[in-house]
């Protein structure tokens, strides 16, 4: 959401609007850090990727939806699929 404010685009600004209405918000736990220290060392993810990732694990998402393009070190993931929008 930060780049569609810096950018300006504010159909994408609309969308994010309208999915983070309906989020459901997580908690971090020591189980969701050691989710998310397994993923960074497994995958290579940088640390909030690995935390983000595994809070969708842990509360059993279907899939993990992301704004980056394929090629990023989360498409490795193998415990949740990871799609791009």
């Amino acid at each position: 959401m930060p780049k569609s404010l810096y950018f300006s685009h504010k159909e994408e600004l609309f969308f994010y609007e309208a999915v983070f209405a309906k989020a459901e918000y997580a908690v971090w736990s020591q189980d969701v850090i050691d989710i998310a220290k397994h993923l960074a060392r497994t995958y290579g993810l940088a640390a909030m990727d690995s935390m983000h990732i595994a809070l969708a694990i842990n509360t059993h998402a279907h899939e993990f939806i992301s704004g980056e393009k394929p090629g990023k070190p989360r498409y490795r993931v193998k415990e949740i699929a990871v799609k791009s929008l």
